[in-house]
C-alpha cells in the first residue's frame, strides 16, 4: 500500500478514496474531483485546519444565496465558527450554534402541502459541522496550550526567568499529524477533519440539488480559494 493510501486508512477515511488515492498527496490534491475527499487528502498533508475551515464556510456561505430561508441559521453557525478560530467567540458558542442548525436540519420548515426548501436541511447540517469542527480546533488549541504552560513553567523555573518568556505570541494553525494519530490533541484535530469532510459532502449534494456545478468544478473552486496551505 502506497504512504498516502496507508495514512489515509489510518485517518478512518473512506474506503474509496483510501482504494483511488495517487500515492503522492501532492498528486492527489490535484487532481481528486471529490471535495470531501480533498479535505481528507489535506488533513493527511498538514494543511492548516483553520484555512480549511474559512474556505468551506465561504463555499456553503454562498450557496445561502439560494436557499435564504436558511441564511439566519446557517449564517449564525458559519460565522461563530470563523470567530471561534480567531478566539473571538467560545467553544460554549460553537456548541449551541451547532445544535441550532443540527435541529434545524431535522425539522426543515414544512407543511402538508409545501416540502422544505430545496437543499434546506443540506445546508443547515453542514454549517453545523463546521461549528463542530470549530469546536474542536479549539479544544485542541486549548488542550496543547495548556501542556505549553507546562512545559514553560518548568522552563522558567529551571533558568530563573519569567514564564511571559515562552509566551506565545499568536495560535499557530491547527495541523493534524497523521504520525502522532494516538495523541488527544491529534485525535481531537482528526475529528475535524471529519467533520469538516462531512460538511464538504453536504455542500456538494446541496448544489446538486440546486443545479449548481459540483465534482471537478467545486472542487477546482475548493482548491483555488486557499491562501496557505
Amino acid at each position: 500500500m502506497d504512504p498516502s493510501a496507508r495514512w489515509l486508512e489510518a485517518m478512518g477515511a473512506p474506503e474509496a478514496l483510501v482504494a483511488a488515492v495517487p500515492a503522492d498527496l501532492e498528486a492527489a490534491w490535484d487532481e481528486l474531483e471529490r471535495t470531501d475527499w480533498l479535505v481528507w487528502v489535506a488533513g493527511a498533508a498538514s494543511v492548516s485546519l483553520d484555512e480549511t475551515l474559512r474556505v468551506l464556510s465561504g463555499l456553503i456561505a454562498e450557496a445561502l444565496v439560494d436557499v435564504p430561508q436558511a441564511e439566519t441559521i446557517v449564517m449564525g453557525a458559519l460565522e461563530t465558527a470563523e470567530a471561534c478560530v480567531r478566539r473571538q467567540a467560545t467553544r460554549a458558542d460553537c456548541e449551541a450554534r451547532a445544535t441550532v442548525a443540527e435541529s434545524a436540519a431535522k425539522e426543515a420548515p414544512a407543511t402538508f402541502r409545501e416540502a422544505p426548501p430545496k437543499a434546506y436541511c443540506e445546508l443547515a447540517e453542514a454549517g453545523g459541522r463546521v461549528a463542530r469542527a470549530a469546536e474542536a480546533i479549539m479544544s485542541a488549541r486549548l488542550r496543547d496550550e495548556a501542556a505549553q504552560m507546562e512545559r514553560a513553567r518548568d522552563s522558567a523555573a529551571y533558568l530563573g526567568v519569567g514564564v511571559d518568556v515562552f509566551a506565545r505570541r499568536a495560535d499557530p494553525p491547527a495541523r493534524f499529524d497523521v504520525e502522532r494519530i494516538g495523541h488527544p490533541i491529534h485525535a481531537e484535530l482528526l475529528f475535524v477533519v471529519a467533520s469538516l469532510s462531512e460538511a464538504a459532502r453536504l455542500l456538494e449534494r446541496a448544489r446538486a440539488i440546486l443545479g449548481r456545478p459540483t465534482g471537478r468544478a467545486l472542487a477546482e473552486e475548493f482548491r483555488e480559494r486557499f491562501h496557505e496551505l
